[in-house]
């Protein structure tokens, strides 16, 4: 590493203070341990469902120009965002009615139980 120019080194030493110092607070707090899980798992929750409702070629891009693999990627996150959109609208359309005409009328709705609520 002798052919590293100093800044360079001093900058790649700087990293690795920097990243030593944020493993600690990591180990060391558990909340921000719990913050970082929780993004993590609503990150990879995302990802297994973009993945689940991917279609063609079972997800995988089959083409080798990285415009057109851009434009699949973006395709199906659009899909995935419409369909959470979706459910979103009729969950808020289930709830408002429910709001209005009283909880136990539409308690079926809720659970998914299609008989009427008594």
């Amino acid at each position: 590493m002798d052919h590293l120019i100093p800044q360079h080194r001093a900058f790649r030493e700087l990293g690795r203070v920097i990243r030593t110092m944020v493993l600690l607070r990591y180990v060391s707090d558990a909340t921000l341990r719990e913050n970082i899980t929780r993004a993590t798992n609503m990150v990879e929750s995302y990802n297994n469902f973009s993945k689940w409702i991917g279609f063609g070629n079972n997800g995988v891009i089959a083409e080798n120009d990285p415009e057109e693999q851009e434009k699949a990627i973006k395709f199906n996150t659009l899909v995935a965002d419409l369909v959470m959109y979706q459910a979103t609208l009729d969950m808020s359309v289930v709830l408002n009615r429910t709001g209005r005409a009283g909880a136990s009328r539409y308690r079926s709705s809720w659970s998914g139980d299609t008989r009427p609520a008594s």
